[in-house]
């Protein structure tokens, strides 16, 4: 059920022609339809002003990229353009004057209360047999059905849901085939190679995950400033149920799945945002095609987790508000609670959830049942969320120092001291955050290419719009979802803008995760209202066919732009960036094969050079630790020297010339060769054959 009485984005006055976002301003459906043109003229000479101020809008955003104009004019320019946009969207907008309405009467959901009680005993349990971050068999079966018998006690059975009708389905559906596809060939293309070697946060995952191999159940991961679990039992999971190996690319395809699965959860939010499928299709297409959410995923690392289950609960907490559901809005408390477990950025979710309750009720609050919505719902939701939580609030208790070190190292002064007055940094922060998508970049060399904002400079300029877009409709029309989506994206961007410690950690496209599902349904919206410009100043079926064309050309450039930040830019920076293990990996596996063991082979330690727990699991035996400190390096290698009739064979860095030395002084009959490294000469590295 639609409780404003402004009717929902997709009730737009149509044009006389199909197009391809059939989508415009919003009216009731009994607003009489504009009259189609008599001329077949394909120019008006009416509407071409905020087409062309979005055309400046686009080209002022390229010149802020490349530098062409100093950053305070061009800021100068690019916000001029908005507030013109501004405007025209605001004279577009039909706002209907809303009908008096019956008070409704308060409403309270059946709750059975013995399986209430049985939840709240269970959870107690839970509590106390989940000592010393650990998984009992009791305490998790305690907790997990603490969760399953509070949804079963609270559940509406029978509750009745008006289901929208959905505008531009067969586009929609379309559009989603075409992100499906697209998305899926682009999150695992070239997956093994791109990003190609591991960091040590890989190996810190492979090290966490072999440790529930060996039978541990860790709630949370201490180690390496704190990791919360759920990848790592997802990883434990495909390897010791389904023979995958302890590897790169099992952490790479896991979360490339996720990363895949957020698209069409994306379509369901943003459908039930909008109630428009093209809408909704044109969010996943452009979502499938973006550097950042591709990235992300093939990364290996958390990262996908956040917008994964942000999409999800955003879901079911504009499905709850909108249809009037209680069901709906538990189980975006569940999917919150369960999203706890994934990337530490999802935090930030519980707070979302709040200021969308808080929007819909105070503009809706005369059309809900709103002890329903704004008082037993949300407590509903809170406390199953709460219950998900209380292994992690268990272990919180048992070690706060180790479950907040990530956050607190980089909201205070713990860790590092900040470079200005605390006020200062995070207005800073506010403003780098709020132009990731503009001129400023991540500095992380892992996740994003050198200077590249978190989105290509034609989807950015659709995000500052349909952001204006959004705002616009909000003041104007009072719709709680218009200003939902205008709150949602600057809270999510929080977990970066946080980083008072370190703010040049900030804009952070892994930390701002949880922006990406609103991030796209803004950029769609931005591209809807943009096609709505396009054919108000190109009219008739000519004009279709070349606003047809505009679209697709800027769809297709968006493509390939994309496509070789991603696989150009961002793959050779991470290869000449990152340790080349797996060549190293790969020449130890051909000595083994040749006339080797893993015993007679040795890595020799240096200074800033490689993580060497990496080549034993780039060669495939993750339990291989043959080691050589630099300090103990003569020791072990005189040991070594004394055992004969065995080949040898050592690796070390080509800076490393006193090990050359020692290993030439005691093993006068081996040969020492250079490896030529196929990413660069300064990846070159040392073997050390002793046949």
């Amino acid at each position: 059920m639609v409780h404003d009485s402004l009717p929902p984005y997709s009730e737009f006055p149509r044009q006389p022609d199909p197009t391809l976002w059939d989508w415009l301003q919003r009216a009731d459906k009994d607003v009489p339809q504009p009259a189609a043109p008599k001329s077949d003229s394909s120019f008006s000479t009416k509407s071409w002003t905020p087409l062309l101020l979005f055309a400046l809008l686009v080209m002022t955003h390229l010149a802020l990229r490349n530098l062409a104009i100093p950053r305070p004019l061009g800021y100068f320019i690019y916000l001029a353009c908005l507030g013109g946009l501004a405007y025209f969207t605001w004279n577009s907008l039909v706002h209907e004057a809303s009908e008096a309405t019956e008070p409704i009467e308060t409403w309270f959901p059946e709750v059975r209360l013995p399986l209430f009680g049985a939840a709240l005993v269970m959870i107690v349990i839970a509590f106390l047999w989940l000592p010393n971050n650990q998984f009992t068999a009791m305490g998790a079966l305690a907790w997990l059905g603490s969760v399953a018998c509070f949804v079963a006690a609270v559940w509406q059975v029978g509750e009745q849901q008006e289901t929208p009708q959905f505008s531009n389905q067969s586009l929609g559906r379309w559009l989603l085939l075409a992100g499906l596809l697209l998305g899926g060939f682009l999150r695992f293309w070239q997956l093994d190679q791109v990003p190609v070697e591991m960091t040590s946060d890989h190996i810190e995952k492979l090290v966490d995950i072999q440790t529930l191999l060996s039978g541990s159940r860790p709630i949370f991961m201490p180690m390496n400033g704190g990791r919360e679990s759920l990848q790592f039992y997802l990883a434990w999971l495909a390897i010791a149920g389904f023979g995958a190996p302890i590897a790169h690319i099992t952490l790479k395809v896991i979360m490339a799945t996720v990363g895949y699965l957020t698209l069409p959860i994306l379509y369901l939010m943003t459908r039930e945002a909008t109630e428009d499928e093209g809408l909704a299709g044109g969010a996943v297409l452009l979502c499938a095609l973006a550097w950042w959410p591709n990235v992300i995923s093939r990364n290996g690392l958390r990262f996908p987790l956040a917008p994964f289950f942000a999409a999800l609960t955003a879901y079911f907490l504009i499905k709850a508000i909108k249809r009037d559901s209680f069901n709906a809005l538990v189980l975006a408390g569940v999917c919150c609670g369960f999203g706890l477990y994934g990337y530490t950025a999802i935090r930030i979710m519980p707070v979302i959830m709040v200021a969308g309750v808080v929007l819909a009720w105070f503009h809706l609050r005369e059309k809900l049942r709103v002890a329903n919505i704004a008082y037993v719902s949300t407590l509903m939701a809170g406390f199953v969320m709460l219950l998900l939580f209380v292994p992690m609030l268990r272990y919180s208790f048992d070690d706060p120092v180790g479950f907040w070190h990530r956050t607190l190292t980089r909201m205070t002064e713990s860790e590092a001291g900040y470079e200005t007055a605390a006020v200062m940094t995070l207005l800073g922060n506010i403003g780098r955050a709020l132009t990731m998508f503009l001129d400023q970049h991540d500095l992380a060399w892992f996740t994003t290419p050198a200077g590249q904002p978190a989105l290509d400079w034609l989807t950015g300029s659709l995000l500052y719009f349909g952001w204006t877009v959004s705002l616009v409709r909000w003041i104007k029309t009072r719709d709680w979802i218009a200003g939902f989506l205008t709150v949602s994206l600057p809270l999510a961007l929080l977990p970066s803008i946080l980083a008072l410690a370190f703010p040049s950690e900030n804009p952070s496209v892994t930390r701002a995760g949880v922006a990406l599902p609103f991030v796209f349904v803004i950029v769609a919206i931005g591209a809807k209202q943009a096609w709505q410009f396009l054919r108000e100043a190109l009219t008739g079926h000519k004009g279709l066919l070349i606003a047809r064309l505009v679209f697709g050309i800027g769809i297709a450039f968006i493509g390939v732009r994309n496509y070789n930040i991603v696989f150009n830019n961002y793959a050779s920076q991470y290869a000449s960036t990152a340790p080349n293990t797996r060549e190293m990996a790969g020449h130890i596996a051909g000595y083994i094969d040749f006339d080797g063991t893993w015993e007679t082979t040795w890595v020799i330690a240096y200074p800033h050079w490689i993580d060497t727990r990496a080549i034993g699991y780039q060669a495939g035996n993750p339990d291989w630790h043959n080691v050589i400190l630099p300090d103990t390096i003569m020791a072990n290698l005189v040991e070594i020297s004394r055992v004969e009739s065995e080949t040898k064979f050592f690796i070390h860095a080509v800076a490393d010339t006193g090990a050359l030395d020692i290993l030439t002084q005691l093993f006068p009959d081996g040969f020492s060769d250079r490896i030529p490294s196929k990413l660069g000469p300064d990846r070159d590295f040392m073997i050390y054959y002793v046949p």
